[in-house]
């Protein structure tokens, strides 16, 4: 089996990020920054007076706050 060696500039893998934030409503460059950002995987934010963090380590956790941040801007 022959695999597909990519790095961050080649065209087809910038090709395929685009169409997975466009498919995923990626609209803060989580994906990409999830996959190419050598750092602590957590975001935070303040609301309603509280600082909120996500630790998105695992990448069905960033999936699932992906979805939760798409259906708030519904």
């Amino acid at each position: 089996m022959e695999f597909y060696s990519v790095n961050s500039g080649d065209i087809v893998v910038s090709a395929l990020l685009d169409i997975l934030a466009v498919e995923m409503d990626d609209k803060a460059g989580y994906i990409a920054w999830w996959l190419y950002d050598d750092v602590d995987k957590t975001v935070s934010w303040e609301e309603n007076g509280s600082e909120v963090s996500v630790d998105l380590t695992a990448v069905d956790v960033l999936y699932n706050f992906l979805v939760e941040e798409h259906n708030k801007r519904k």
